[in-house]
C-alpha cells in the first residue's frame, strides 16, 4: 500500500489511531451494540416475567363456565367478553386462599370479599397441597393494569367445585355457589404376573398406588410379602371406580374382589356388609380375612432378624432376639398391628422411640426405634391405624422396626402364637354373602382388562 504523507502544519498522528482500520473497527463495534441492544428488546418481548410460585398457568381466554353465567356483556361497566382472562393457579405448600388470590393479581379487598363468599359452602382452610383454584378477572376498556377479579372456582373434589363469583349477582358483589358433576358408576378389572414385587406388578397392571397399599393390607394377615412371593405368582383385583361424561375415570372406590395365586395355590377375597355387622372381606367359605394382628406391621419390609437366638450387631455376643425386626428406610409407616389402645408412647431405654399396645385377647404389641411417634398413651387405636414411623432411636445399628407381641408380660414369637380369627358367616348371612358374591363375580367391567407384561417377556 501507498505510504501516507503529512501535510505542512500537521501534527504528525499515529497510523493505527484514526485510519481506515479504526473506522472499521468502530463501524464493527456500534453494529453489535445495536445488535445486542435488538436482541435483549427482543427478548423482554418473547420471555414472560416470572410467575408467582403457586401459578402455573396464564390464559387470555374466557372459561366455558364464565362465558355461561356472564351471557354478552356483564356489570355496571357492561364488559364485553373479550376483556376477561383466566388464571390457573396450583395450591401450595403453606398456601392460603387469601395470599393465592392477590398473587395472582387480585386486589386485596376483592380477594378478602371473595374469600367471605366461599366461605358459605367451603372452608378455605381445607386447602390441600396440589388442588386447583382458577380465577377469571376482567380488564376495564381492555387495560389489563387494571384487571378486577370476577370470579373464583376452587376444585374441591373431582366431582365437586365451589365458586364465588359477581356474575352471579345483580349488585356487582361477590356470591358462593357448588357445582356438583354427575359421574356413573363403574367396576374396573386388572390383573397381572408378579415377577419382582406385587407393588411393583400392580402399578405395570395400572392399579393406583392408594389400591395397591389396600390390597396389600388385606392380604397381610396371612401372607409374608417377602418370603411367599416368587415369579410366576399372578393377582387379579377388581376395583369400583366412577367415570366421568367423557369415560375417563374420576376416582376410585373399594376392591370389591381379589386373587392371589401364590405357588399355584388360589386366595380369592370378596367384599360383604352382614346384616347387622361392618363391611369385611371372606373367602369363598364365608370367612373373614380378619384375624386378630397383622402379620406384618409394615408394607413393603423384610425380615431383617427373626425371633430367636442371634449374635448382636452391637454387642458382639449371642443373645436372645425377642422379636422380627423389618428392615425399613427411615419415615415408612408402621401400622397397629390390631384393634387396642396405647399403654405406653415415649422414649425406652435401648428401644429409642417405643409403643406398646393392649389388645382385647390378652396380649399385647410394641413397636421400638421409631423415629416419630403418631399417637398418645391412653388412645384407641384400630387395626391398620398409623402409629409412628420407622427411625434408629435407642441401640441400633441402622433404620428398622423392631417388633414384639407379648403374651401376658412375656415376648412370644409371633409365628407360633394361636391367634383368634374373623368372622364366620353362617346360615341366612351366608346365603346373603354368597349372593353377593355372584353379583360381583358376573358384573361386566366398564373398562378392558389392564394385563402386566412380564418381566421375562420383554
Amino acid at each position: 500500500m501507498g505510504t501516507r504523507h503529512e501535510q505542512p502544519g500537521q501534527t504528525p498522528l499515529e497510523p493505527e489511531l484514526f485510519g481506515r482500520r479504526f473506522y472499521l473497527h468502530l463501524a464493527a463495534g456500534a453494529f453489535c451494540l445495536l445488535a445486542l441492544t435488538a436482541g435483549l428488546a427482543f427478548l423482554e418481548t418473547k420471555v414472560p416475567a416470572a410467575a408467582a410460585p403457586s401459578i402455573i398457568q396464564v390464559t387470555g381466554a374466557t372459561t366455558p363456565s364464565a362465558t355461561a353465567r356472564l351471557g354478552s356483556q356483564h356489570g355496571r361497566g357492561g364488559l364485553p367478553l373479550p376483556s376477561l382472562v383466566t388464571r390457573s393457579i396450583q395450591v401450595g405448600e403453606g398456601d392460603t386462599l387469601m395470599a393465592l388470590l392477590v398473587s395472582a393479581g387480585a386486589a386485596p379487598e376483592d380477594a378478602s370479599e371473595a374469600v367471605q363468599a366461599l366461605a358459605a359452602i367451603y372452608n378455605p382452610r381445607s386447602l390441600k397441597v396440589g388442588q386447583q383454584i382458577t380465577v377469571t378477572f376482567a380488564a376495564e376498556d381492555g387495560d389489563y393494569d387494571t384487571q378486577r377479579l370476577v370470579d373464583v372456582t376452587v376444585s374441591a373434589d373431582v366431582d365437586r367445585k365451589v365458586l364465588a363469583s359477581r356474575m352471579l349477582s345483580p349488585d356487582d358483589s361477590f356470591s358462593g355457589q357448588e357445582q356438583r358433576q354427575e359421574l356413573t358408576p363403574g367396576l374396573s378389572r386388572f390383573s397381572g404376573f408378579i415377577d419382582d414385587s406385587l407393588f411393583e406388578a400392580a402399578g405395570r397392571a395400572g392399579l393406583p398406588p392408594a389400591v395397591t397399599a389396600e390390597l396389600i393390607r388385606l392380604y397381610s394377615f396371612d401372607v409374608d410379602f417377602q418370603r411367599d412371593i416368587h415369579p410366576g405368582d399372578t393377582f387379579e383385583v377388581k376395583v369400583e371406580r366412577w367415570f366421568d361424561g367423557d369415560g375417563r375415570p374420576a376416582k376410585d372406590g373399594a376392591i370389591t374382589y381379589a386373587s392371589l395365586t401364590l405357588s399355584g395355590v388360589t386366595h380369592q377375597l370378596w367384599r360383604f356388609q352382614p346384616p347387622k355387622g361392618e363391611i369385611d372381606y371372606f373367602d369363598s367359605a364365608g370367612s373373614s380375612v380378619r384375624k386378630a394382628l397383622l402379620k406384618t406391621p409394615i408394607d413393603g419390609a423384610r425380615i431383617t432378624s427373626g425371633f430367636g437366638m442371634r449374635q448382636h450387631p452391637l454387642l458382639g455376643y449371642t443373645k436372645m432376639h425377642k422379636g422380627l425386626d423389618f428392615g425399613a428406610s427411615t419415615g415408612t409407616p408402621i401400622m397397629a398391628a390390631g384393634d387396642g389402645s396405647v399403654a405406653f408412647a415415649g422414649d425406652k431405654g435401648t428401644y429409642g422411640r417405643y409403643v406398646q399396645l393392649k389388645h382385647p385377647a390378652g396380649f399385647a404389641t410394641a413397636y421400638a426405634h421409631m423415629s416419630r411417634i403418631a399417637v398418645k398413651r391412653g388412645q384407641s387405636v384400630r387395626q391398620g391405624q398409623i402409629i409412628g414411623y420407622v427411625g434408629t432411636t435407642g441401640r441400633s445399628t441402622g433404620p428398622h422396626l423392631h417388633y414384639e407381641v407379648l403374651a401376658g408380660d412375656k415376648q412370644v414369637n409371633p409365628a407360633g402364637l394361636k391367634l383368634p380369627t374373623g368372622h364366620k358367616l353362617a346360615g341366612a348371612e351366608l346365603a346373603s354373602f354368597q349372593a353377593a358374591r355372584l353379583a360381583i363375580d358376573t358384573a361386566p367391567t366398564q373398562t378392558p382388562v389392564v394385563t402386566a407384561v412380564r418381566e421375562t417377556d420383554r
